[in-house]
């Protein structure tokens, strides 16, 4: 197999020098680059197609002709067409404005909101109202199907998705701080992810910006505090200097942050004895961290680049500190009481991250290498004191902690074929984790250490073609991954395994004047992070405790999805049969009972459905973006003593209103709303109301601005779920500091882009650290 892909890489190679590359820039008569102009090759004898292209953010554009005469079109919205029979080698093509009078009004062209690629879904920001709403986390919370959820993105149904900046993958989400709403030019959401991207990605979120290419040094900076019953800051600086073909960037951001959690626990046990065990939780703690990130690039020429970055994470005092209260009946009598104080101080060592890169162009074959180093260090010391009224009273002192490194390289690359494009690449990658878990109390929890030794190598190809029955995508991605498991020092062939998995992925898409449909399937995987793999225990009480599984094995996919976009509305369908799902799952310990053990284990076979429709019309000064969605999965779940039905769908509705307001100020009011449902093995049984409102006033031509916003201010964003396990079931109510007031200022000084091509390499295994 390996052999397979590399004939076919050495053969799509030497296809690339058979045909004549034409570059060039498209601009308007000013000199300013036109984004996204279609730039179309025809044969003269009869018109054929042969080949195209849309330029990029600089105006920039490469394609491929045969040795015959050949005709050149370029075509933007909102300018008259140009041909040319001319056709050479960094061509300079400049556009006439076309504008149309009707009784002395100007009419221009305006974009749709929604357009669909051979991809996703794209959103356009540029020139609409979304495009004033602060920043570029405020537009990517407005995108249909996106939300924030605990400080993290998701999309509807997909989960976490990785997120391009300009063609490279964001590490930092505190970067969409630093950018105004108003240099975004769109966003695009793609639901089913191709070859080229690993297995494991199930979502992507590209958002490109339209910041003027200034030389010199430009300057972004961002305060902002929040109030949640406690007080929160965060601060960062964004430095470039950009001098010619040469550019230097740096920054450096810090944060501190405070909470709490209020938590009750009711769980009963069918085991030999009935158990019935309530446990009231309180905690509150501190995080606190520096991030510093520093690099350069240089342009050689506008299609070859190569750069360098480098990004340090330093925490800060960070703690958690609380109680637990638990009480316990025994076939209905009294068994015990108990009272837990509890400490975590968390004492990590500086995280590294190096990326290095090169971006150019082999004859009509673009080539992007990337390659990536990084370590991490992790510390986590608990404290707990428990009182029990009648068994023995313990002080129970942990330690947790892990090193993880990573060393991963992935080689991408794109040829003209025919009417459409071959990508073709691959990916390694080598991790190496360590985790030691020791107690004082060798008795009540043993100490544990392992190592995983991982490393995988993914060749992949995928090839599109648009035509004018539409556009079609197919490509075929091949991951082996080695995974060797020690646990003590010790080889544990049981539990080390090699995987050989094919994920294929296919999709056509097909315009019908405004509507544009798209049918696709594809494959992914989800494999579980070094947490759900650790042999380590952590301790909560005598009645509660949780590990990972070394057992598990990779969650399967399969996955059917029809999407359409239509003006202002998009709508999706989607079909998934997730096998050996990774779910949690509690236990009772053989040797106590009395003790759960909350783990991780694989469930054979969930099959869910996904609806999502989404309406974004604009209305003079006021711009709605109303979604509404639905999950529903099939499961029955044997829990040993009764099959329980999981069936219920879960709804989710978001409805984002943006105000034009005097003074050059801008409004926002928003709503969410989600049901009660079944997700995997658990029940949601509280319905979520959450309602926001935001105001904003620029000042300086935006270079200034002021943002001040409500947070979920009927606090009724909490938690109410019940996890169903065999002989077990484990409800809990919690509640979060969620609620919260925030001012943001920022300022900008001579803003420019950042345009570090780099999009990293095993990017979603470090997310599994």
């Amino acid at each position: 197999m390996r052999y397979l892909f590399v004939f076919l890489f050495q053969i799509c190679t030497l296809v690339s020098f058979a045909q004549t590359a034409v570059s060039g820039v498209v601009s308007d008569k000013k000199g300013v680059p036109l984004a996204y102009a279609n730039v179309i090759v025809y044969r003269s004898a009869d018109t054929t197609y042969i080949d195209g292209a849309v330029t990029d953010d600089a105006g920039r554009f490469k394609v491929s002709v045969p040795p015959t005469p050949c005709l050149l079109r370029v075509s933007c919205l909102g300018y008259n067409d140009c041909w040319s029979s001319a056709l050479s080698d960094n061509m300079h093509i400049q556009l006439d404005s076309a504008a149309y009078m009707m009784d002395e009004a100007v009419v221009s062209a305006r974009r749709p909101t929604f357009s669909m690629t051979g991809e996703g879904i794209v959103t356009n920001v540029a020139g609409t109202l979304l495009g004033t709403m602060g920043t570029a986390e405020t537009v990517l919370s407005r995108i249909p199907s996106v939300v924030e959820k605990d400080g993290a993105w998701e999309v509807f149904g997909k989960g976490t998705p990785v997120i391009y900046l300009n063609g490279h993958v964001l590490q930092d989400m505190n970067e969409l701080k630093n950018i105004k709403a108003s240099d975004v030019k769109n966003v695009e959401v793609v639901t089913a992810p191709g070859a080229k991207y690993s297995a494991s990605v199930r979502a992507v979120i590209k958002i490109k910006t339209i910041r003027p290419q200034g030389e010199g040094l430009s300057l972004d900076t961002y305060t902002n505090y929040r109030y949640n019953r406690f007080g929160n800051f965060a601060q960062s600086v964004v430095g470039n200097y950009r001098h010619g073909k040469l550019d230097a960037f740096a920054t450096y951001e810090y944060s501190t942050s405070r909470g709490y959690s209020d938590q009750r626990f009711e769980q009963t046990v069918a085991a030999d004895t009935l158990w019935w065990i309530n446990t009231d939780n309180y905690y509150s703690g501190r995080t606190a961290w520096h991030y510093l990130q520093g690099g350069l690039y240089y342009d050689f020429t506008s299609d070859q680049s190569v750069g360098v970055k480098y990004s340090t994470t330093i925490s800060g005092n960070e703690y958690m500190k609380g109680w637990l209260r638990s009480d316990a009946l025994a076939d209905g009598d009294p068994y015990d009481h108990t009272s837990t104080g509890m400490r975590q101080h968390n004492s990590d060592r500086p995280s590294q991250y190096l990326n290095v890169y090169y971006a150019g162009k082999i004859g009509a074959t673009s080539v992007e290498f990337d390659n990536d180093y990084y370590f991490e260090h992790s510390i986590y010391d608990t404290y707990n004191k428990e009182v029990s009224e009648t068994h023995d009273s313990r002080e129970v002192d942990t330690r947790n902690s892990s090193r993880s490194s990573m060393a991963a390289w992935k080689l991408d690359m794109e040829t003209p074929i025919l009417d459409g494009a071959l990508s073709y690449g691959a990916e390694y990658i080598n991790t190496h984790r360590k985790d030691a878990y020791s107690s004082n109390m060798k008795n009540v929890v043993d100490d544990a250490s392992s190592k995983i030794e991982e490393s995988s190598l993914c060749p992949y190809l995928e090839y599109g073609w648009s035509g004018k029955i539409g556009n079609l995508k197919g490509g075929l991605r091949y991951e082996f991954v080695k995974f060797k498991y020690y646990e003590n020092n010790v080889y544990m062939p049981g539990q080390s395994k090699d995987y050989h998995n094919f994920f294929p992925s296919l999709s056509y898409g097909k315009s019908l004047g405004n509507l544009s449909l798209q049918v696709g399937y594809s494959a992914k995987t989800t494999r579980p992070n070094y947490t759900q793999l650790s042999n380590n225990i952590s301790y909560a009480n005598r009645f509660l405790r949780q590990s990972g599984n070394p057992l598990l094995r990779h969650q399967t996919d399969h996955t059917v999805s029809l999407s359409a976009v239509w003006k202002f509305v998009q709508m999706a369908l989607e079909y998934k049969d997730a096998r050996n799902a990774i779910i949690y799952w509690t236990e009772q310990l053989p040797e106590d009972e009395s003790v759960t053990m909350v783990r991780y284990k694989n469930q054979k076979s969930i099959k869910s459905m996904t609806a999502f429709i989404s309406v974004a019309p604009t209305v003079g000064w006021w711009s709605p973006q109303y979604s509404a969605g639905m999950v529903k999965q099939w499961l029955n779940l044997s829990t040993g003593n009764e099959v329980v039905r999981l069936n219920k769908p879960v709804f989710v509705v978001t409805c984002n209103n943006s105000f034009k307001l005097p003074w050059g100020m801008t409004g926002e009011l928003d709503y969410s709303f989600s049901s009660k449902g079944n997700q995997q093995n658990y029940y949601a049984g509280h319905t979520s109301n959450v309602l926001t409102v935001g105001l904003r006033k620029p000042f300086l031509h935006d270079n200034l601005a002021v943002e001040v916003f409500g947070n979920d201010l009927l606090h009724q964003n909490w938690d109410n779920a019940v996890l169903y396990s065999h002989g077990n079931t484990l409800s809990q109510v919690k509640r979060t500091a969620s609620r919260s007031l925030s001012v943001t200022l920022r300022y900008t000084f001579n803003g420019t882009n950042v345009k570090y091509k780099g999009s990293g390499a095993g990017q979603n295994e470090i997310n599994r650290f």
